[in-house]
């Protein structure tokens, strides 16, 4: 980079001394094609431009930026930039190892913070994409880990009711500080400041994730309800934002049971037939994860996930829209495995967990294949989504 941008000072070198031979132009006349960041442009011209400061040595102030002496001066500015773009870029880029001093690094983030400023923060930037081009996933993911790993990302898990939130949550309570009840912010946390209602709009995530990670290194969003607000409005791409989804195997996950549950239809080992067949038409069976991921009061398309086996296959769509802009997808079926890779890329200790309880197959369990089959067609949108998501997820399960 360092050489790219000594070969870019000698290829704008002629155009410039034929501007200060031609004098009084400014330098917002050279083309785009001289200097790539506008603000590297302002920069140097507002700075030279100012006569008394230069009137003593290098620039007359009476031949303005056109005197062969202000080239000279134009030159190291522009070269000045340079070097702090590539330290900026460097230091962004993680070249830091997460072992270096925290005082040493504390230093270079000032430095940072200085450079960073008004014009120069353009400049760490100094080649902008081409036109068309957006950053994919992993450079956002690359982006959001990094500011993670420096304490300046919080980590938001996106909960579907039995989906590991608690093993989930238990692991996050070994690394740092978390919501006292099960990761979600609520009055007992007594903070100094009104924790915002979630989810966030797309204005709102940058603010409030920088808000709640002074207190905390991670929160949880359950849903067992269907959101307030659509969870594709959150800017998942913001880079104070760590996201996290932990997918199960609907079948699975309908069977967790719980008060709810237990309470309508009986405890499973003692279930009757009869309150079988009123468990499989419940709103526990009807696309419950899909239903949660996806809203259906968008304006700008009809969905209702909740129509069992005759939900419109657009519901998987927007649902896997949404989890591909996620930073972390994992896979209940292997959460342990899971979040020891989480661990890994994001620095911090590998999960010390119990050993997970290990259940017979749900057709087992329901032990009546006419209701099993009913569950999974009234379940197939949501299936439809799970499987996908095994292809995004940290890591692959073996079967």
């Amino acid at each position: 980079v360092i050489i790219k941008s000594a070969r870019k000072v000698t290829e704008i070198l002629p155009t410039m001394t034929t501007y200060a031979d031609a004098s009084p132009r400014r330098h917002s006349d050279f083309s785009a094609a001289t200097l790539t960041d506008r603000s590297v442009d302002d920069l140097i011209s507002d700075t030279l431009d100012n006569e008394s400061s230069y009137s003593h040595g290098g620039c007359p102030g009476s031949y303005r930026l056109g005197h062969p002496s202000c080239v000279r001066l134009r030159l190291l500015a522009f070269a000045a930039c340079c070097a702090a773009s590539v330290t900026v870029a460097w230091l962004r880029s993680g070249s830091l190892s997460s072992a270096v001093d925290t005082k040493m690094r504390g230093g270079m983030d000032e430095v940072i913070e200085g450079i960073s400023t008004e014009g120069l923060a353009m400049a760490a930037n100094a080649t902008p994409p081409a036109s068309g081009i957006v950053r994919n996933r992993d450079e956002i993911r690359s982006e959001q880990i990094r500011n993670y790993r420096w304490g300046e990302a919080i980590i938001v898990n996106v909960h579907i009711t039995h989906h590991a939130g608690t093993s989930f949550c238990n692991y996050m309570k070994q690394v740092g500080p978390t919501p006292r009840f099960n990761c979600m912010v609520g009055h007992q946390d007594e903070l100094d400041f009104e924790p915002p209602a979630n989810p966030w709009t797309r204005n709102e995530t940058g603010p409030n994730a920088a808000m709640m990670r002074t207190a905390f290194h991670m929160v949880s969003w359950e849903y067992g309800h269907i959101p307030m607000k659509p969870l594709s409005d959150v800017d998942w791409e913001n880079s104070r934002v760590v996201s996290v989804y932990v997918s199960r195997d609907p079948m699975d996950r309908s069977l967790a049971g719980d008060g709810r549950v237990n309470g309508r239809y009986g405890v499973e080992e003692t279930r009757s037939v009869q309150n079988w067949k009123l468990f499989a038409k419940s709103q526990f069976t009807n696309n419950f994860a899909l239903s949660r991921l996806v809203d259906s009061r968008r304006s700008n398309i009809e969905l209702d996930c909740q129509r069992g086996n005759e939900s419109p296959a657009e519901c998987v769509n927007v649902a896997k829209d949404l989890l591909s802009r996620f930073t972390f997808v994992l896979d209940q079926a292997c959460l342990e495995e899971g979040l020891e890779a989480m661990g890994k890329e994001l620095g911090i200790q590998l999960p010390q967990m119990k050993p997970a309880k290990v259940h017979k197959s749900a057709r087992e369990r329901i032990n009546n294949t006419e209701i099993y089959e009913f569950m999974t067609r009234r379940m197939q949108r949501d299936i439809e989504l799970y499987q996908w998501s095994k292809n995004i997820s940290l890591v692959h399960c073996k079967q």
